[in-house]
């Protein structure tokens, strides 16, 4: 009947950062504790795009030969996370070497958008391209731009060791693990259960 190529695209965009007041609870001779509180940013934004193209072959079928239909989904999310952030930071000196390791929770507002497009081309041969602003998972039904604020919560660990080649000068090596509780995604946002009627180019 046609022939065809499609292609998804994903794209990921992640950034943030924070700032904090270190309080000491504990000390000894090897140990130091602090309490730290203050202020934590995040902005996860993604992209998921569908894109096809297709030629009619079929010189039975009710399209004619060679029109090309093209269609574009497009589903955008954007996050973004204000919070404030309470936890410890624990360090263990060796002398030559010092561990460190940071637990901490933020607590605050994620701010969710989500934006849904969709286009469809029909190019018949010798006549202009037809276009319609949907797609074929971007319908009339969920086509739009759409926001929330929700509570969210981020905990995140940390573990740090610092070598000390010299008394100006550390080798640092460690590993963070983040986690946010509410975030909005591009496949969250598709609605499978396609309605056929409201396809363009069919």
């Amino acid at each position: 009947v046609s022939t065809a190529t499609v292609s998804i695209s994903n794209a990921s965009r992640l950034g943030g950062g924070d700032v904090y007041f270190r309080r000491l609870f504990y000390t000894d001779a090897c140990r130091r504790i602090d309490l730290v509180a203050g202020y934590q940013f995040s902005r996860i934004n993604q992209d998921l795009t569908f894109r096809s193209s297709r030629i009619s072959v079929d010189s039975a079928g009710s399209i004619p030969v060679d029109t090309v239909v093209d269609v574009e989904d497009l589903f955008a999310t954007k996050n973004e996370f204000h919070a404030g952030e309470i936890g410890l930071l624990a360090e263990y000196d060796r002398g030559f070497l010092t561990w460190s390791l940071l637990a901490k929770v933020g607590l605050g507002r994620m701010r969710q958008r989500v934006s849904i497009d969709g286009e469809t081309s029909v190019t018949v041969p010798g006549q202009s391209a037809v276009v319609t602003d949907q797609g074929l998972l971007a319908l009339d039904t969920n086509i739009g731009e759409y926001s929330q604020s929700v509570f969210a919560v981020s905990p995140e660990v940390a573990l740090t060791a610092a070598y000390h080649l010299n008394h100006a000068v550390d080798l640092t090596v460690g590993y963070s693990f983040i986690y946010w509780n509410r975030v909005a995604q591009p496949s969250a946002q598709i609605d499978t259960a396609l309605n056929t009627t409201q396809i363009a180019g069919t």
